[in-house]
């Protein structure tokens, strides 16, 4: 009923009315022409993503063979939602975590990962969908903008208008690092690797 002024601290531009803000991005997301079903798989998407962040801590994996391997731990509240958010089994996304595959000749190899290397592997994972969803987002608004052309390119692709994003000072300035500063941040490293 307070739009969520006393359920937490979070304060975004003097913006402490999350239920505004929140229906204000549906608003925004709806003008960009995702429908309800796109906007609940992004969130969705994120939720899980935001999840999936928690195994990058200490404790998130059990190490298996003095610490030569490890898996997922089964008991993780934040792996048991990742796993729900994105509708994949616990063994697909232990082995994606857990293990490396490449081939040495002509065998296919696999080789185990330590907890910590696991941990980089959720990382790259987060991030790798991060960029998608960044993609995707930059893509739409792109073609609001621009308009796509008859060959399906937008004009971006053709030298018209289109959206950047930058943020001249990076959140490496701030105390304290939020999604947020996360999402300004990423966005900069790629548009610089552009």
């Amino acid at each position: 009923a307070d739009g969520g002024q006393n359920n937490s601290k979070l304060l975004h531009n003097e913006f402490s009315d999350h239920r505004k803000m929140f229906l204000e991005l549906r608003s925004a997301m709806g003008t960009l022409s995702f429908s309800q079903g796109e906007q609940m798989e992004i969130f969705q998407v994120v939720c899980a993503l935001l999840h999936l962040s928690n195994l990058t801590l200490n404790g998130a994996f059990v190490d298996v063979n003095d610490g030569e391997e490890c898996k997922l731990d089964e008991n993780s509240v934040s792996l048991q939602r990742a796993l729900s958010l994105l509708g994949v089994s616990y063994e697909a996304l232990d082995s994606a975590v857990t293990t490396v595959q490449f081939k040495a000749v002509d065998e296919l190899v696999t080789k185990n990962l330590s907890a910590s290397q696991a941990a980089q592997a959720v990382q790259a994972l987060i991030k790798g969908v991060y960029d998608s969803i960044f993609t995707i987002l930059v893509g739409r608004i792109n073609s609001c903008i621009a308009g796509a052309s008859t060959s399906g390119d937008t004009e971006q692709n053709s030298g018209g208008a289109f959206i950047g994003l930058l943020d001249i000072f990076g959140f490496e300035t701030f105390q304290k690092n939020v999604f947020e500063q996360f999402c300004i941040n990423y966005c900069n490293e790629s548009l610089q690797q552009q």
